[in-house]
Formats: structure tokens, C-alpha cells, sequence
């Protein structure tokens, strides 16, 4: 079986999320950044990811503070 490098890529993503300050596109405003989130839920949940989601749930919480 091959492996998938966009999966690779999100998850490595989403690591770095967890270890450090997530950096987002300059141009992005809250919502954006919410809805970029919810995709990566959905996609995690939809692929069995169940380990990342927390870090999804945290990075939300963290924008909430920043409002």
C-alpha cells in the first residue's frame, strides 16, 4: 500500500500545532481560522484520527481567548 502524503501533511501540521504557536495566513480573519478547524475535525473524525482532535479543540479554545 502506498502511503498518503496528504495525510502525512495535515497530521505533520497538526503537529506542529501542538508544539508550538500555529502560525495562519496573514489575511485570515476568526472566522477563517474557525472554519479551516472544523474542516480538520471533520477530516480527522471522517479518517480516524481521534488522537489529533484534541489538539483541533485546543487551538479553537485558544482563539476564543484571543476575541
Amino acid at each position: 500500500m502506498s502511503e498518503n502524503y496528504l495525510d502525512r501533511m495535515i497530521l505533520s501540521s497538526l503537529d506542529a500545532m501542538k508544539k508550538t504557536t500555529y502560525t495562519y495566513p496573514a489575511h485570515w480573519k476568526i472566522k477563517e481560522k474557525h472554519t479551516f478547524l472544523d474542516s480538520c475535525l471533520a477530516w480527522l473524525e471522517k479518517n480516524e484520527y481521534y488522537e489529533y482532535c484534541e489538539v483541533v479543540l485546543n487551538e479553537k479554545k485558544k482563539l476564543q481567548k484571543k476575541k
